[in-house]
């Protein structure tokens, strides 16, 4: 494989990336307003959790670390926090991996417990 192609499937895993996130926190958002989405949207959340559980991590930042240290293998990268390490780069922005991880998790777990909520008719 081409060196560049390294760098284009890396990058390529980084739009899925955040168009993935997106789609979750607007999705969450969405739920106050169209609550019949609330079965799809716990699927999606339930799923997307599950799968950080087997590779320790999410699957899409380790694929696309692996991939851009192929691509330049100086290159530093947070392991398991693409939070990390974009929001890093912004000037003035210094955030450690855990916190990154911390306020995923509990970003996660508030949607997913007004999921729950929405599910149950509580809310």
């Amino acid at each position: 494989m081409n060196i560049r192609k390294y760098k284009l499937a890396a990058d390529a895993i980084l739009w899925v990336h955040i168009i993935s996130i997106l789609v979750f926190l607007v999705g969450g958002i969405f739920l106050f307003f169209y609550k019949n989405l609330a079965v799809y949207y716990f699927i999606a959340v339930i799923l997307a959790v599950l799968t950080r559980i087997p590779f320790k991590g999410c699957p899409l930042t380790i694929w696309e670390i692996r991939l851009r240290k192929l691509y330049n293998p100086k290159i530093k990268y947070y392991a398991n926090s693409c939070i990390a390490t974009y929001l890093n780069k912004i000037p003035g922005v210094r955030l450690k991996p855990k916190t990154a991880n911390l306020i995923l998790n509990l970003v996660t777990g508030f949607f997913v417990l007004i999921t729950v909520l929405i599910l149950t008719r509580i809310l």
